[in-house]
């Protein structure tokens, strides 16, 4: 069984992620794949986060690093 299409071009129903129902589950699978590993590689820097901010901190007093600002969409972060 197809998705419904709301139009008949496709980018319609790309802007609302429609695909066939037959790809639901092996897409679901892929997604549960990635999730994992998202969740393993936070739990890593999660666990490393103060030894990273140290080692960061370190850089830029070292001058290995140079902060600076820079432009996100014409604004300034």
């Amino acid at each position: 069984m197809d998705a419904v299409k709301f139009e008949e071009n496709d980018e319609a129903n790309m802007q609302y992620g429609l695909m066939p129902v037959s790809n639901v589950r092996e897409e679901l699978k892929k997604l549960e794949g990635h999730v994992k590993y998202l969740a393993a590689m936070a739990a890593q820097l999660e666990a490393r986060a103060e030894q990273i901010a140290e080692q960061f901190a370190q850089d830029v007093a070292d001058g290995k690093l140079l902060l600076k600002p820079y432009n996100v969409g014409g604004g300034r972060a």
